[in-house]
């Protein structure tokens, strides 16, 4: 457990559920590393990167290719704010398009 985990609050069974999380989500199957993410950025910092332009690079343990359109994933134990968020917007999009058809 690192000092990053550690300064939030995370319980050490809340890690464990993160690790646990991410094995299932991360096609690497852990977390990236401090040095891991270092690296991409030195990269495009340094001149090696000279010819890096209109491109995004995720850095993301490969959770992007698994997960392609949503890098939340909802695990069986857990409520999905995305789809709550969604409905949400679904609900007042409906209803702003309703006010402005009644006009």
């Amino acid at each position: 457990m690192t000092e990053l985990q550690k300064r939030p609050g995370q319980t050490k069974e809340q890690y464990r559920i993160l690790l646990y999380k991410c094995k299932l989500t991360h096609a690497l199957g852990r977390p990236g590393t401090v040095e891991e993410v270092s690296k991409a950025i030195l990269f495009l910092a340094g001149p090696d990167s000279s010819f890096t332009t209109g491109h995004r690079l995720r850095i993301d343990e490969g959770r992007g290719i698994m997960f392609p359109s949503n890098s939340q994933v909802k695990m069986p134990d857990e409520s999905n704010p995305i789809k709550d968020i969604c409905e949400s917007c679904d609900s007042h999009v409906k209803k702003t398009n309703e006010e402005r058809n009644s006009v």
